[in-house]
């Protein structure tokens, strides 16, 4: 089977069982080609019974003869008529039909919708019976049933409920004054369908454009009796109104899909592929649209017929695989992201998989797929801004609280806590310019770098001041990184710089009795505030 049939197969899955009537489409051999659930419950026959039987097993008074001469002078019109059709059971049921002589797959076809009206007909006898039983039944008919008499104009001697409700009326106040001509979208074909009654005594499922009270567009399938006086004369129509308009939008769409599928399949900007499930552990690509194909630079033709493992390799084919059964457990659409390295480029991917059932199992999967790559890149910037210092590239304050509140529930005690702060900033920038301050919170921040370790956590927490946790480091420890800072600095400043480089610095440690890093953290700004003040001390 071609790409396409399973393609258009899958499109009458979607639409054929939107639609409220039974719909089958057959071949010049009267065999069913596809039908819906609706045709198939109306029959009362299994789709598999179904697909053995010929349209004459199912036409209660149309022979096979009968049936061919009638297809037979179809080819891209429609006729219309009503017929009696007999079920599984031998019951028999009046329905209305339409058939359409088109072609699909390349061969003549008809196309059928069926509507049961045993509803319908059965207004109709009842149109026939006593006015009391009449007005009884009109009441409570989901119908529309009305009463005009013949000519151009049609004034309306009486209509039920349905009918207003149909049009939007709320009262039949509204329609006094009104003829059935003001109803038409085209006036004039308001004294063409007249003649029509008045010439064959009737006429049966016309379609008719319409307008309602508020002068929305609708289509209706009307049927009209004429009823004449003793002499002969046509004294009145009566008629029965049905709203069609939903079913001619859908048969509109179904003639139109066929064409419309390929552009909106290779005209969205999603990455669009199709997925055959073989059996539980076997998946084949069937089909990728144009951007799938440029976005991954993988033709149609390298990857159809292929299994992931095949194209993608063991590993990644099998991750792909899982997201696939996945899909299938939850019977429903599912969104992921994945990254995946193929001869486009390296790319992120949100991918959602939808799984198409057919008589109750897993057929296929749809997929669309974004490329998500460039928010990913944006998305990871702004959280690491949200987390770092934009001058320095330091950890910010809400990054060291996060982690300090980590550490104090871990075991990695002993932990010891730095505060550094940089002399003479505001200075700097008041006599030089913030720029030459951001210079020097920048060196600052680099030689506080270079005097730490891997694990140790850096952070500036203020204008000029800097935290440094430090993960299992006893308070020995921890005076020996202080004493490496301010060798550090010593050594920078030794070499002259624009901007000497001085740092107040205080340490304390937590141990596991002590576990209040809030505490410790208190302790070590303080004794940064005394090194500060013994260092302003003019020496003796």
């Amino acid at each position: 089977m071609s790409l396409q049939r399973e393609d258009d197969r899958y499109s009458f899955e979607v639409l054929m069982n939107s639609i409220r009537d039974g719909v089958v489409i057959i071949d010049r051999e009267l065999r069913i080609i596809e039908a819906n659930q609706n045709f198939i419950d109306m029959l009362g026959y299994s789709g598999k019974e179904l697909a053995t039987l010929l349209a004459r097993d199912w036409y209660a008074e149309m022979t096979e003869q009968d049936l061919r001469s009638l297809f037979g002078k179809l080819s891209g019109i429609n006729k219309c008529f009503e017929t009696t059709y007999k079920r599984k059971d031998g019951r028999v049921f009046d329905a209305e039909v339409n058939i359409t002589g088109d072609f699909f797959a390349g061969e003549q076809a008809y196309i059928c919708v069926f509507r049961d009206i045993t509803d319908r007909k059965q207004a109709e006898i009842a149109l026939q019976e006593s006015e009391e039983k009449y007005r009884t039944l009109l009441q409570n008919l989901s119908v529309g049933v009305y009463r005009v008499t013949p000519g151009s104009e049609g004034k309306f001697l009486m209509v039920n409920p349905a009918f207003l409700d149909i049009f939007g009326f709320e009262s039949e106040r509204e329609i006094q004054g009104l003829n059935m001509c003001d109803l038409y979208y085209d006036a004039a074909e308001r004294k063409k369908a007249s003649d029509q009654v008045i010439e064959n005594d009737r006429y049966t499922s016309l379609e008719l454009k319409l307008r309602k009270k508020d002068g929305t567009v609708i289509w209706c399938l009307d049927t009209a009796q004429l009823i004449k006086d003793e002499t002969g004369n046509p004294l009145y129509f009566d008629c029965i109104l049905e709203d069609i308009t939903a079913r001619k939008e859908t048969e509109d769409k179904y003639r139109s899909l066929l064409e419309e599928y390929e552009k909106v399949f290779n005209g969205t900007q999603d990455a669009l592929f199709l997925i055959e499930i073989v059996d539980e552990n076997t998946f084949k690509f069937m089909r990728t649209n144009r951007t799938h194909q440029q976005k991954t630079g993988i033709s149609l033709e390298e990857i159809i017929g292929k299994t992931p493992r095949e194209f993608l390799g063991t590993e990644k084919g099998r991750q792909v695989e899982n997201n696939y059964r996945h899909c299938i457990k939850k019977g429903g659409p599912t969104t992921y992201e994945e990254t995946l390295d193929l001869p486009g480029g390296k790319c992120v991917w949100q991918t959602t998989l939808t799984p198409v059932f057919q008589e109750g199992r897993p057929a296929y999967i749809v997929g669309s797929s974004q490329d998500i790559t460039v928010k990913k890149k944006y998305e990871e910037k702004l959280y690491y801004l949200s987390l770092h210092d934009p001058l320095t590239g330091l950890y910010n304050r809400a990054f060291f609280e996060e982690e300090m509140h980590r550490l104090e529930a871990g075991r990695d005690y002993p932990i010891s806590i730095i505060v550094a702060d940089l002399d003479g900033l505001k200075a700097v920038n008041d006599n030089l310019g913030h720029a030459k301050g951001d210079e020097l919170l920048k060196t600052c921040a680099e030689i506080l770098r270079q005097s730490l370790r891997q694990a140790d956590v850096l952070a500036r927490v203020g204008g000029d001041e800097f935290t440094v946790l430090l993960p299992n480091t006893d308070i020995a420890v921890s005076r020996e990184i202080t004493e490496r800072i301010r060798a550090n600095i010593r050594e920078y400043n030794e070499s002259d710089p624009e901007l000497p480089l001085h740092i107040s610095l205080g340490v304390a440690t937590a141990d596991r009795n002590n576990r209040s890093l809030e505490n410790t953290y208190k302790i070590a700004d303080d004794r940064m505030y005394l090194d500060k003040t013994a260092r302003r001390q003019p020496k003796d």
